[in-house]
């Protein structure tokens, strides 16, 4: 099973991935983590990014600790990522994503 990631780091800067989740018995938070990842491998400056939303196409908002087995996540479906920003506080959703 193959998810696309949108990961967006500002209103202007955004990058899409297809993270290959196998059978996914990963958590949704593995999912994020590694989308992220890759974004800070391609993004200049290089560095850890860290997620701090991870949201569905229908803006539902899974739980990181669910497995993405256990959620209603397909193949070929499309979640957005949004990356912590230390300058801003962090809105409702975020803190939904880390209840």
């Amino acid at each position: 099973m193959k998810i696309i990631c949108n990961v967006r780091a500002s209103e202007f800067v955004t990058r899409t991935y297809t993270i290959n989740v196998g059978t996914g018995n990963q958590f949704v938070s593995w999912l994020a983590s590694t989308a992220c990842l890759q974004f800070g491998q391609e993004h200049y400056p290089n560095g850890i990014y860290i997620p701090s939303l991870l949201k569905k196409e229908n803006d539902e908002i899974p739980h990181p600790r669910n497995r993405i087995k256990d959620t209603d996540l397909k193949d070929g479906d499309v979640v957005y990522i949004t990356l912590k920003d230390k300058t801003r506080q962090p809105d409702e959703e975020e803190k939904i994503w880390y209840r």
